[in-house]
């Protein structure tokens, strides 16, 4: 018995060692993969700050490497993959261009559905508007009021769109004195700085006029050269053939600016 004894002592004695260096065995078996991979963004930069401070002798930080802790997770802000060290010039190219598309997409919808730029085309808005300016024309939200120059469009009349100042609105009352050369609305003498001349040509509508809901009375101020509302084939103005309201001329370039 005394022998047996003596044989499994020493079992038991190279079994405390064994666990006395267990307790080592975290430190010794650290897993890269386990561990430092759900930082890598730190450990990178310890892996910098060692290289730049010569510390070298940790085996966790010097000899991390990112190929071997399982595929890093690509930012979804990069393009095209980028990693972050890899953005700088394309990622700030890519910004830019994607910005200038926006930009571009914005306009065209603009003048597309809310501003128009149109060409002046005859001398019956001088001396206000001159042929061949370029205007721009806006329809956002917009209801025709009096004095304001207005694009419209009646086939019936002519096909393509003229320019026109409007003299009143819908329930207003317009008469024109062709001997005074005088233009009255609702018993009202307008003051017509904008007119060209006097007004003295006639058209083939009996005034005075009431203009109907939802419809305007136009006139050109080139005013002895113009046909307008005072012709039965344009007559009053369905509101709907009113593109919109004429905001500002852009060219020639000399005369830019708000147009009134």
């Amino acid at each position: 018995m005394d022998e047996k004894n003596n044989q499994l002592q020493p079992d038991r004695s190279d079994r405390s060692k064994q666990q006395d260096h267990g307790a080592e065995a975290p430190v010794d078996a650290y897993d890269e993969n386990s561990g430092l991979a759900e930082f890598p963004d730190e450990i990178s930069d310890l892996h910098d700050m060692s290289a730049g401070s010569g510390l070298t002798d940790s085996p966790a930080v010097s000899h991390f490497d990112e190929t071997e802790s399982g595929d890093m997770e690509e930012s979804p802000d990069l393009p095209g993959g980028l990693s972050t060290g890899e953005y700088g010039f394309a990622g700030e190219l890519y910004e830019w261009a994607q910005a200038l598309v926006y930009s571009v997409v914005f306009v065209v919808v603009l003048f597309t559905f809310f501003v128009r730029i149109i060409g002046v085309d005859g001398t019956s808005m001088e001396p206000t508007l001159h042929d061949s300016d370029k205007i721009v024309v806006t329809n956002i939200l917009y209801t025709p009021k009096q004095g304001d120059i207005v694009v419209l469009r009646k086939k019936s009349f002519v096909e393509k769109p003229i320019v026109k100042r409007v003299i009143a609105t819908e329930g207003q009352t317009v008469d024109i004195d062709f001997v005074t050369h005088k233009v009255w609305v609702d018993g009202e003498l307008l003051e017509e700085p904008y007119i060209k001349a006097p007004t003295s040509r006639e058209g083939d509508m009996t005034f005075p006029v009431t203009v109907p809901e939802g419809c305007i009375f136009v006139l050109g101020d080139n005013r002895n050269n113009s046909a307008d509302s005072r012709l039965s084939r344009l007559g009053v103005v369905d509101n709907r053939y009113v593109l919109g309201r004429v905001i500002f001329r852009v060219y020639p370039f000399g005369k830019a600016g708000k147009v009134e």
